[in-house]
């Protein structure tokens, strides 16, 4: 989320490329936790479903965020 922030303030392009250097680590990190925080929390009962639902939602993030993204930033205007 930092980074994000930070590539937003970013005041030239090294500094958005920094930024954007500790968002993607930031976003990399995230998709090797998320899966065994969310199977933990979930309990052995769940894991198979939750994993099935990861195996969606991992793949279509990067998809969909950005289109999403660009209607946000459409209506702003």
């Amino acid at each position: 989320m930092l980074g994000s922030l930070a590539s937003g303030l970013s005041w030239n392009v090294e500094s958005l490329i920094v930024f954007r250097v500790a968002q993607g680590f930031g976003g990399g990190m995230l998709d090797l936790i998320m899966p065994t925080v969310l199977a933990t929390a979930a309990g052995p009962a769940l894991a198979g479903r939750v994993m099935g639902l990861m195996g969606i939602v991992i793949p279509l993030a990067p998809i969909l965020g950005p289109i999403l993204g660009g209607v946000i930033v459409q209506g702003l205007e």
